[in-house]
């Protein structure tokens, strides 16, 4: 409405009575309650409109997180199948190690029969410083330390095949 226009209806040339007014405000109060419910309706659709969009993202927004929750889980299975093979090898690896104990068990082992060794040497020695020995117990005599010097050494090439194995298993260990 512009300025200085009355909002009187154009059919009343007259001026305002009781009735005159009494219609002025029926009509204008239709026309809000016109205006008002165009404006409820329009804002029921959108409300609506919007209550279904936003249904549709939720539910949207759980299939992702129930999709990425699938995938997350085989991961983590694959994941676990993995380290629980990697756990089985290096059990498998550490069963192969030989301990402390067990080396310590082999150099006594070891130390006993150079001990037995160097005693028949010297059993051998004593003999034939002594003159006993004939040429046959001699050969036998030089046989039998020879073989038991090459068990000696022998015995001492798998020892240390055995150590260089342990420090190369040790120095390799992630």
């Amino acid at each position: 409405m512009e300025k200085g226009h009355s909002i009187r209806p154009d059919d009343c040339k007259t001026r305002w009575n009781v009735d005159s007014l009494h219609a002025h405000f029926e009509r204008w109060l239709l026309n809000l309650e016109k205006h008002y419910d165009a404006r409820l309706a329009e804002m029921k659709e959108a409300t609506a409109t919007a209550l279904v969009a936003v249904e549709k993202q939720t539910n949207a927004a759980f299939a992702a997180n129930k999709e990425s929750v699938l995938k997350t889980e085989e991961g983590q299975k694959a994941y676990n199948a993995q380290h629980n093979d990697l756990t089985r090898k290096m059990e498998a690896q550490a069963a192969r190690f030989v301990d402390r104990e067990r080396l310590e068990e082999y150099e006594k082992r070891f130390d006993a029969k150079l001990e037995t060794v160097k005693a028949d040497i010297g059993r051998l020695q004593e003999g034939s410083a002594a003159g006993t020995g004939r040429r046959d117990q001699q050969q036998e005599t030089r046989q039998t330390v020879q073989w038991g010097l090459g068990q000696v050494i022998a015995t001492i090439g798998v020892l240390t095949a055995i150590l260089v194995a342990l420090i190369e298993l040790l120095r390799n260990k992630p």
